[in-house]
């Protein structure tokens, strides 16, 4: 699927011609996309290349690798790649670890995305050091369900990920 370039705007509907009259409407069968658990993605305004991020059902918000955090009144401020930025904070939002034992806050930022050639305005990522992690993006469901069609996750080669096909509904959570 996943080329992401170039982008289409997801929100925009091709126009009407005047000569048709809309009061006979087909019904397409449903478009299923299939994805990997891994995608090439490219965040506006944050990244010159576009770079693999891991696709995770589990995870309800998307989540982004950045470095020296720091939160001032209504703007976080953040590095990446030795540029500092300054982004305006959509909330802050509650986030458990993958064994459920501890929460942690983290600010959300909304930023453009784009995966599988569409672009996404407005998906709210939580800000992380994922230093530790192999991917420094991941696409949770407000991404997935922002595609507007059922996806697919196809496993991963990788041993011990994606072991099981995941079906998604178009879901917003």
């Amino acid at each position: 699927c996943c080329d992401p370039a170039p982008a289409q705007k997801v929100d925009e509907l091709p126009a009407q011609p005047a000569d048709e009259s809309p009061a006979v409407v087909e019904t397409p069968e449903p478009t299923v996309a299939q994805v990997g658990d891994v995608e090439m993605v490219a965040i506006s305004r944050l990244m010159n290349e576009p770079v693999e991020a891991r696709i995770d059902t589990g995870a309800k918000l998307c989540s982004l690798h950045v470095e020296n955090l720091k939160l001032v009144d209504e703007w976080v401020h953040f590095t990446r790649s030795d540029i500092t930025y300054k982004v305006p904070v959509e909330r802050i939002a509650k986030i458990r670890d993958i064994d459920h034992a501890a929460t942690t806050e983290r600010p959300v930022v909304l930023l453009d995305l784009t995966i599988c050639n569409k672009l996404l305005n407005k998906v709210e990522f939580s800000l992380v050091d994922r230093s530790s992690m192999k991917y420094e993006v991941l696409i949770g469901r407000n991404a997935i369900g922002m595609l507007g069609i059922p996806i697919v996750v196809q496993p991963s080669a990788e041993p011990g990920v994606g072991e099981a096909e995941v079906v998604v509904a178009n879901e917003n959570p």
